[in-house]
């Protein structure tokens, strides 16, 4: 379940709080414990013993990474960078995103 503030943090981030992975995996010292990791290929991660708390370190990590562009970052074929807009919540528009995730 999304709060409105999950919701309304990852909007103004030019994300889509879809594209926020939250798991629940193994404590990396103690065994028989879990930890939650909320993250993000370009914002980052938080984990915490607590689902509400590693929100809140995924806020904390995504406030201090630079902001996604507001133009592809892909390079067009004659060598000139490209002018379109990325996809939401990524670096590339959608032709330079085929070609990145290849």
């Amino acid at each position: 379940m999304v709060s409105k503030e999950q919701q309304l943090f990852c909007e103004s981030l030019g994300i889509s709080v879809n594209s926020v992975t939250v798991e629940r995996i193994a404590h990396p010292t103690k065994r028989a414990h879990m930890v939650y990791r909320v993250s993000h290929p370009h914002f980052g991660q938080g984990e915490a013993s607590l689902e509400y708390d590693a929100w809140r370190a995924f806020f904390s990590a995504a406030e201090k990474k630079e902001p996604l562009p507001d133009r592809c970052q892909g390079v067009t074929s004659k060598g000139k960078p490209c002018s379109n807009k990325p996809q939401r919540g990524e670096l590339y528009c959608g032709p330079h995103l085929a070609r990145a995730k290849r």
